[in-house]
C-alpha cells in the first residue's frame, strides 16, 4: 500500500548551461483499489547556469531577458489519479 521512492541523477550537460544535480524524493499510497495518491518533492541544483538546464530559464529573473542568477529550484507536487 505504500512505497517511498528516491532517485538521484547528475547530468554532466553539452554546455555551460546543463550542468547540475537532481534528486527526486516520492511518497505513494494506494487509497482504494485502483486509486493512488502521491506525493513528490524535487530540488534541481545547477553547478553551472540554471536549474533545470534551460537556457534564460529562472523564475524569479532579475532581468527583462531572465536573467536572474539562482542556482536551485524546488518543486512539491500533490497527484491522485484512478488507474483504469
Amino acid at each position: 500500500k505504500l512505497s517511498l521512492n528516491l532517485r538521484g541523477e547528475y547530468n554532466d550537460g553539452y554546455d555551460s548551461y546543463s550542468r547540475g544535480e537532481e534528486i527526486t524524493a516520492t511518497v505513494a499510497y494506494n487509497l482504494w483499489a485502483n486509486v493512488v495518491s502521491r506525493v513528490e518533492f524535487r530540488w534541481d541544483h545547477a553547478d553551472t547556469g540554471t536549474p533545470l538546464g534551460y537556457y534564460g530559464y529562472d523564475s524569479q529573473a532579475t532581468g527583462e531577458n531572465g536573467d536572474g542568477d539562482r542556482s536551485d529550484d524546488f518543486t512539491l507536487a500533490v497527484n491522485v489519479a484512478y488507474m483504469f
